[in-house]
């Protein structure tokens, strides 16, 4: 079994984690940082550090565990859950979910949804949680982070 296709290398669109600036993964300059090293620096700042900002979606299972991805690869029976840029998407579901423990340890889960006794109550946690998270859809804090609304 293989994994997603990855972008080519240089088509990665990134921001810059000190200027914010926008760019493309191959518009980074080579720069030399000593010993015949060098490295890919920001194009306005000279930076190394940077983000991916290329657009990912979030899904959950019936479980409440939530995944990441991208749109086109939501596998059958999962439920959108949230979009946006791939660095600030795992950032916010890391400050709105619950971490699993035990065996779920390093999983992000839906709060409420692995509790929850029958289907009914788990659809009403979720429906629950993403009223509560798309609150704050169009913040400037959630760096274009968008949670899908439920609709019933």
């Amino acid at each position: 079994m293989t994994g997603p296709a990855k972008p080519a290398i240089g088509t990665v669109p990134v921001q810059c984690c000190r200027c914010r600036h926008k760019h493309m993964e191959s518009e980074r300059l080579l720069h030399e940082i000593g010993d015949g090293r060098s490295a890919r620096v920001c194009p306005r700042c000279a930076a190394h550090a940077y983000y991916e900002i290329v657009e990912q979606a979030a899904w959950c299972w019936a479980s409440g565990r939530i995944e990441m991805g991208d749109e086109d690869d939501l596998p059958e029976g999962a439920i959108l859950i949230a979009r946006g840029p791939k660095a600030y998407l795992n950032g916010t579901l890391a400050v709105l979910t619950r971490q699993g423990r035990g065996a779920s340890e390093g999983v992000y889960l839906v709060p409420g949804v692995p509790e929850a006794q029958d289907e009914q109550a788990r659809g009403d946690a979720l429906a629950k949680w993403l009223k509560w998270c798309a609150g704050n859809n169009g913040h400037k804090g959630r760096h274009g982070v968008t949670f899908v609304t439920p609709n019933y």
